[in-house]
């Protein structure tokens, strides 16, 4: 099996590693929070370790739908070669001609299939409102029934950060991930532009404490906050030659 090229995550000490930080767009974000998962990164290593390629395919599959991805990517897999996507519907393939269309697939205990019948769309313009609303009425009812079998998930609110703020995360949890502690942080030279002039060590390694904690909060699974926020595009739009594979 021919290894793929892998980009290790840095120490946070350089923003050069961050390279095009300024341009990223929210799945990106997003999946640079995924990839700092420490449990998505192990599951990435077990499955690289499968000689059976059926039975690597079949534990691919597994950890894409497990963190909610379009299709699996390895933790340490470069961007530039294939976007990060992730994935929430699945609509069924577009009709190519009058009639009836045969698709079928297999639902998880976490899935729901809805049927639109968007005839009446054809003659009103306010319809497909309307059966949109009336899908979200059903897929809350599908969801509190899937709390009863996940009842330690917790959701996650949207998240309101900016670039700079996701930038600041990543390199506190990457400078983390090797080794500093707060106090440690708090004397790093990169660290001076996050924080006041003059204040406190001590203060500081607090406020780097919380913000640490946050952070991690954001790589287990509160990435799905970016990437289903109502104004991910607004807040991180996705650039032009980039829109069509959104």
């Amino acid at each position: 099996m021919k290894k793929s090229q892998r980009i290790p995550l840095p120490d946070g000490a350089s923003i050069d590693d961050y390279k095009g930080w300024e341009e990223w767009d929210y799945r990106r974000w997003a999946w640079e929070y995924l990839r700092r998962n420490l449990s998505f990164r192990a599951a990435c290593a077990d499955v690289s370790a499968i000689k059976n390629s059926a039975e690597r395919l079949a534990r691919k599959a597994e950890i894409a739908q497990r963190f909610m991805l379009k299709r699996y990517r390895d933790c340490d897999a470069p961007c530039e070669t294939q976007k990060p996507a992730f994935q929430a519907i699945k609509p069924s393939p577009l009709p190519q001609s009058i009639g009836a269309t045969e698709w079928s697939t297999a639902l998880r205990h976490d899935q729901v299939a809805i049927v639109f019948n968007l005839r009446p769309a054809l003659h009103a313009k306010n319809a497909i409102g309307a059966m949109v609303a009336n899908a979200e009425k059903c897929l809350q009812k599908y969801l509190e029934n899937l709390k009863g079998f996940e009842k330690d998930c917790k959701q996650h609110p949207q998240s309101h950060l900016g670039r700079k703020q996701h930038l600041r995360n990543l390199r506190l949890l990457d400078a983390t991930a090797v080794g500093h502690d707060p106090i440690d942080i708090a004397h790093l030279p990169w660290w001076r532009e996050y924080t006041k002039k003059g204040q406190p060590k001590t203060l500081e390694a607090d406020a780097i404490r919380k913000a640490v904690r946050s952070a991690r909060d954001l790589t287990e699974f509160g990435y799905t906050a970016i990437f289903s926020s109502p104004k991910r595009l607004e807040r991180m739009p996705v650039r032009p030659k980039e829109q069509d594979s959104k």
